[in-house]
């Protein structure tokens, strides 16, 4: 018997979470980026074996770095490399999401952990049977649907707690926001212990990207990168599915 020692290192790894659930991914996903060389594992992660920049001398302290373990080259400084890459869902359950990794991973704990992003709901998704779901349909003024809004859902379900859901819209302008956790019956503040199966009050806003930051995610978003478009009251009811009325926005909305 022959014993033979395979000395390699890994750059990093990612893993895709639910935003519903908050789970990894385990489905099929389809994920690529120009010089990376990805391995898929039984844990959902997708492993970044190999890399190249274009750049021959970046390439070769890649190179160098992989193919050393008990001893990695102090080059190219970790996490000085930055590469795009795209995850697409077959199943057509999750919307395509563009994302950048930065290699090599520090020789801290985070080297063994994933780098972790979420990815959205597709219209055609289903949300777990105690999620209340939110579809909406949004277009400019001028017609066109509106793709890649940022799409955010809050309601209070009492004085200390609010349900957030977050979600995208697809080429068609469709949206489904998934808000988890709304209480199926609220008590009666009366002494009586009444209960009240009243929907519950909340929000949904739009936003869009402003320019230079698109494409851009629910996760991202934040009063530098986005303009809120629209903003509406809802009322929803826990489990069920609702249906906005269709949404137009301006062509060049207002800068704040």
């Amino acid at each position: 018997m022959i014993v033979e020692l395979v000395d390699d290192r890994v750059l990093g790894a990612i893993r895709f979470l639910d935003a519903e659930t908050g789970l990894p991914i385990l489905s099929p996903l389809s994920v690529a980026g120009e010089g990376i060389r990805f391995v898929a594992n039984r844990s959902g992660m997708f492993v970044i074996t190999r890399a190249r920049t274009g750049a021959a001398s970046v390439d070769a302290e890649l190179a160098a770095f992989t193919g050393s373990f008990q001893a990695p080259p102090g080059a190219p400084a970790h996490g000085s490399v930055a590469l795009e890459f795209t995850v697409a869902d077959p199943g057509g359950r999750y919307l395509s999401r563009v994302g950048t990794v930065h290699l090599p991973r520090s020789q801290s704990n985070a080297a063994f952990l994933p780098v972790e992003y979420l990815l959205y709901p597709s219209p055609i998704a289903r949300p777990v049977a105690v999620t209340t779901s939110v579809r909406l349909s949004i277009s400019y003024d001028d017609g066109e649907k509106v793709a890649g809004a940022i799409v955010e859902v809050s309601v209070p379900v009492d004085e200390n707690v609010t349900r957030v859901g977050r979600g995208l819209s697809d080429a068609r302008g469709e949206a489904i926001v998934f808000v988890p956790r709304i209480p199926v019956v609220r008590w009666g503040e009366d002494t009586s212990g009444a209960v009240a199966t009243a929907p519950f009050e909340g929000e949904a806003r739009v936003y869009l990207a402003k320019a230079g930051y698109a494409p851009l995610y629910p996760d991202e978003r934040d009063e530098n990168n986005a303009t809120l478009a629209w903003q509406g009251a809802i009322e929803l009811v826990s489990g069920r599915e609702h249906r906005l009325d269709p949404i137009t926005i301006p062509t060049n909305p207002p800068t704040p």
